[in-house]
């Protein structure tokens, strides 16, 4: 597991620079659909870039699970939450 390796704060701060990473990815696309201040950017480039993005956080997310940095059960609580209020 890349935790073991690098700690984890160090994983920390890479879930934190991937997260970044994704928002500007969404942001992108939004800017695209919206047709709003407009982006060069064609639509695959905006889908590849966030699917890339979502990847990478979805990797840092798996690993703050196996280094035990979150708990899964807890983080399905703390989600049902969440959608409720979302709802």
């Amino acid at each position: 597991m890349l935790i073991a390796k690098i700690g984890e704060a160090a994983m920390l701060e890479q879930t934190a620079e991937e997260a970044t990473e994704l928002a500007q990815a969404c942001l992108k696309y939004a800017r695209f659909l919206r047709h709003q201040n407009p982006t060069p950017k064609t639509k695959t480039e905006c889908l590849d870039n966030l699917e890339e993005e979502i990847a990478d956080v979805t990797i840092c997310l798996q690993e703050l699970r196996h280094g035990r940095v979150v708990q899964r059960s807890e983080e399905r609580r703390v989600g049902k939450e969440c959608r409720s209020r979302w709802s």
